[in-house]
This record gives structure tokens, sequence and C-alpha cells, in this order.
């Protein structure tokens, strides 16, 4: 498309649909902070969180002992040599308690980065320090399951995958929501299905939640000024795509929109909207 602004519509597919959310990688050793969409992950800077827990807390010798478990390698004597350090920090109050002031520590940094977003927060980790960490937890929005096991190895988009499987219902669930409320106020001036009243609206800044079929398109010239709209059944030259300009408005006004296939839109009208009161 040729405009003289963005078209934004097909964006949304990718990221605004399907929600945006956090994965937070959790060990001893170090802490990740990835931000993620379906289809998306970046690594998010947590500035002065502590990398590891020895950078927030000077362990006692014993605690230092039993800093590896199992089968985890480390360096003992000359160079050149390994061992195995057999010890079960887990099982270990003290260790609990060394990690649990770490981990607040942690916690404090991550409500500082994501500030007031209302996104899902999920851990990653063995299961003991997914348990830990949601003692820690201040953020509103720490999602109740976790991905259990160690991440190391893992790759970013590994780990947003695996994070999407959970949370895919609850993005979902939230576009049912908005057809929900849509039927609730259905027919009534809270609503409407046609182009025209919702671009006027949308224009205004007056949409709270916009409701988009996948492929939908209208095409025809709108003056903002005068209110006054011409739709064609095909584009002409000067004309605009009315759909994507509603998608945009909405957006620029702090709206929410979903684009969603055609079989899950109320009705069998491609666009429709709920106004704010």
């Amino acid at each position: 498309m040729v405009s003289d602004r963005f078209c934004v519509t097909p964006l949304l597919q990718l990221f605004a649909e399907d929600g945006r959310f956090y994965v937070l990688t959790l060990s001893r050793q170090a802490i990740e902070l990835y931000q993620c969409s379906r289809y998306s992950v970046a690594r998010v800077d947590l500035g002065q969180v502590p990398k590891n827990i020895s950078d927030l807390l000077e362990l006692n010798p014993k605690e230092k002992q039993l800093q590896f478990h199992g089968n985890t390698m480390m360096r003992s004597g000359g160079a050149g040599r390994t061992g195995i350090a057999h010890g079960h920090a887990q099982d270990s109050n003290e260790a609990k308690s060394n990690i649990l002031v770490y981990f607040q520590s942690v916690n404090k940094g991550v409500n500082a980065m994501l500030k007031n977003e209302g996104v899902p927060l999920v851990t990653a980790g063995v299961d003991y320090l997914n348990h830990i960490y949601a003692e820690a937890n201040t953020y509103r929005n720490l999602y109740v399951r976790s991905l259990p096991g160690g991440t190391v190895g893992l790759r970013p988009e590994e780990l947003r995958d695996r994070a999407w499987d959970l949370l895919q219902p609850l993005f979902e669930a939230e576009a049912r929501s908005a057809v929900h409320r849509y039927d609730q106020v259905r027919g009534t001036p809270a609503a409407a299905c046609h182009i025209k009243p919702i671009l006027l609206a949308a224009e205004q800044g007056n949409v709270s939640t916009l409701l988009v079929s996948a492929d939908a398109q209208k095409w025809g010239m709108y003056d903002p000024l005068t209110g006054e709209l011409d739709l064609h059944k095909t584009p002409e030259p000067t004309d605009t795509e009315l759909v994507d300009l509603c998608v945009a408005r909405t957006l620029r006004s702090g709206g929410k929109v979903y684009v969603m296939e055609p079989s899950k839109m109320p009705g069998i009208t491609p666009i429709a909207a709920i106004f704010r009161h």
C-alpha cells in the first residue's frame, strides 16, 4: 500500500493480537529478562540488578561448599583439573534464605523495569527457584504457572515458545472477553459495526475497543474536518483504506485493538467497536 502514513493492521497480527509478555530466567549464576511477543524476543538490560548471587551476598564458607550439587562441574585444585562437589544447596535453609534475599533484589529491579505494565511475567528455572521467586515477587502480573527445568543452553526463541504455550489461553481469553463485551452492548449507542460511525468516533478518540477481521478492507475518501465519507467498492487512486485508518486512530488514543480471524468476529461485519462513555 502507498499512503501518507504507516499501514499498521498487518503488524498487529504479529504483536498486538498475541499480546506481550516477559520471561525471567532464574539461576544462582545468572538472571536474564526477555521481552516477547508471539514472534519476537529481545533481551532486556536489567541495569544495576545483581547478575548472580555472588554479586549480592558474601557467602560463608559452608555455603560456598554447597553452591554446586548433583553433577555440577566446578574447578578445583590446580589448573586443568576439574572435580564434582556434592551438596544440596536447595535443601539448606541458609541457602534458601540467601536465594530469597537475592531474588528480592532481582524483584525490585524487575519492578523498576516493568513499572506499571500490565503484561504477564513468566519465570523459568528449576522448581525450587521458581517457588522462591514467587515468594519474593511483588509484580502484580506474575503468571501463576512457570517454566520448569534448567534454562542453561536454551535459546531465547525456545524460552519464548514455551512461555507462549503457557500464555496462549490467556491472550485468547482476552479476545473472547472483548467479543463478549461487544455482544452485551450491541445495538446500543455504546457500540457500532459500520465504518462511518466507528471512523468518526476513532477520530475523536472515543473508541475503547476495536474488533477487526484480519482480511477486512474498506476503501474510500474521508474528510476528518467535515466527517464526509465516500465509500467505493474497488479502490480508486486517491482512496484511503479506512479500516486501517480506524485501527491507527484507535491506537493513537489508547484504545485496544484485536485483529481476529473472520470466524471469530461477532456477527458478519468485518469491524466492530465499543465506544468510550
